[in-house]
């Protein structure tokens, strides 16, 4: 299995069966699925940069619509 050390496992029973997983193995699989069905390769950068803008727009028109109640 490739286990050494203090390696991390993943158990799963299911029906009378139990099955050992090294993590690392979900880890390898869950990046394949991504680059399989990502429609573009981004950073994790670039998803931070674009959820800080999401926010600060969502926080702007928070603003906009509290500015309006006062005016009103």
């Amino acid at each position: 299995m490739g286990l050494h050390g203090d390696a991390k496992v993943i158990l799963t029973i299911e029906d009378d069966q139990v099955r050992l997983t090294p993590i690392g193995h979900g880890v390898s699989r869950a990046k394949a699925l991504y680059r399989e069905h990502a429609k573009h390769l981004r950073t994790t950068d670039d998803f931070l940069s674009d959820r800080k803008a999401e926010a600060a727009a969502d926080l702007g028109d928070a603003a906009a619509g509290e500015q309006e109640r006062h005016v009103q």
